[in-house]
């Protein structure tokens, strides 16, 4: 397994994020006892949000970015990618903040690649980089 460059963290969420769900992740990223310098979160593993989940997703963006921390979202599928859009969640004024694939992610945030990081981006499958806990 490769390594992440320093001051990385990914995490992934997996399943629906909605009112149940969204507690622990708020809780799992804003409670930590690292502050990383930059957060990629996957969504790939979510295929629904309902307002809950996507408010708190925007709420804890937010709070990360005003604590220095760079965040960019991946790989979410087509309608929770319009949803994210919709809700304003993705802003305009911040083009980093989303792509497509983790490789992308880690190409924006580090130079990617160049930093010896060899993702899997095929779905069903961690990515190499990829230590972070799930919900």
């Amino acid at each position: 397994m490769a390594q992440l460059p320093a001051g990385t963290l990914v995490y992934e969420i997996s399943g629906p994020m909605f009112f149940g769900a969204v507690e622990h992740f708020e809780r799992s990223l804003l409670h930590t006892h690292t502050e990383p310098g930059t957060l990629i979160i996957r969504l790939r593993s979510v295929p629904f949000m309902d307002i809950t989940g996507i408010q708190t997703l925007d709420d804890v963006v937010v709070k990360l970015r005003k604590r220095g921390v760079r965040v960019v979202l991946c790989e979410a599928n087509a309608r929770v990618l319009a949803k994210l859009r919709n809700a304003g969640v993705l802003r305009a004024e911040a083009g980093d903040q989303y792509t497509d694939s983790f490789s992308d992610a880690l190409r924006r945030m580090h130079g990617g690649i160049a930093s010896g990081i060899v993702p899997d981006d095929r779905p069903g499958r961690p990515g190499r980089a990829t230590p972070a806990p799930g919900i």
